[in-house]
């Protein structure tokens, strides 16, 4: 056996070693790819349920202090047609 002959053989079992790790950490890099988009679409329904519950909030807030406007007008009609 000569020097090349060891030398192609060192080198094959090299690339032979690398391109099955190649293989394996891609296989593992997409599946975690997959695993983050999954997290990424469980994150913005959260987000969009919260922003839905916000605005349920705010209407009823806004509803409230209409409620609260209406209710001390009709008490300063009430209290100006008693004084009458």
């Amino acid at each position: 056996m000569e020097s090349f002959d060891i030398l192609v053989i060192v080198l094959s079992v090299t690339l032979a070693v690398f391109l099955t790790t190649a293989i394996v950490a891609t296989v593992l890099f997409i599946k975690l790819l997959k695993k983050i988009s999954l997290a990424t679409d469980s994150a913005k329904q959260a987000v969009e349920n919260v922003e839905a519950m916000t605005g349920t909030l705010k209407n009823v807030a806004n509803g409230s202090v209409i409620a609260g406007i209406v209710g001390s007008l009709f008490e300063k009609m009430k209290s100006k047609s008693a004084k009458k």
